[in-house]
């Protein structure tokens, strides 16, 4: 996928040629690698880290659970992070929030990527056997049950230890229960956070 600039005879604003085929649907990878001879492009890269959460950024395809509108908000953004990136410009924050309602997009496409209900599910029982029954994060150790009663009980988010975007590919490649952490919601957001940490080195911040 190519998109170009209203006016053709600039530059593409992005060459997408990595994907990922999936069961469900495809995703397609793009990489953010600016090459202007400024000296300033680690600050870009630093830059579009902050607004995306990495470097890579994945535009997954309509699908079952991805609508055509869906990959349109995706692409837009990825377009406009990207251009914002490339002039380091300082970001809009009215605008960001009423163009990109993040808060929905990040909790949608978070839940397509882990790909299978069943697996996080199963993850979830097993854990919370070797547990007696809670689910603590297994980083900070908040349990949502302790602190929210019977409207936190059973939950926990399921972290891949190993990005999807190296884990699964189309060559069959399957996550396995191993392959999943159970985490609260802030501990996954800063394991996701650029640049990426693991599992214990996050959780030597609570020693």
């Amino acid at each position: 996928m190519v998109v170009y600039p209203e006016k053709s005879n600039q530059a593409p604003l992005a060459e997408i040629h990595k994907q990922t085929v999936f069961p469900d649907g495809v995703d397609l990878v793009w990489r953010y690698s600016p090459r202007k001879k400024d000296g300033l492009n680690d600050q870009r890269k630093e830059q579009f880290s902050n607004m995306i959460g990495g470097r890579e950024f994945v535009l997954s395809l309509p699908s079952k659970l991805i609508t055509f509108e869906d990959t349109l908000d995706d692409l837009f953004r990825l377009i406009a992070c990207r251009v914002i990136a490339d002039q380091l410009d300082g970001i809009n924050i009215n605008q960001s929030n009423d163009s990109f309602p993040e808060g929905k997009r990040v909790e949608r496409k978070h839940y397509l990527r882990e790909r299978s209900s069943a697996l996080v599910e199963k993850a979830k029982k097993e854990y919370a056997l070797k547990n007696n029954g809670r689910l603590p994060c297994e980083v900070c150790g908040f349990d949502f049950r302790e602190c929210y009663g019977f409207h936190g009980d059973s939950y926990i988010e399921a972290h891949h230890i190993v990005p999807l975007s190296e884990l699964c590919s189309a060559d069959g490649t399957k996550t396995r229960l191993e392959d999943l952490a159970m985490v609260c919601s802030n501990c996954h957001r800063m394991l996701h956070r650029a640049p990426r940490v693991d599992l214990c080195s996050l959780r030597e911040q609570f020693k």
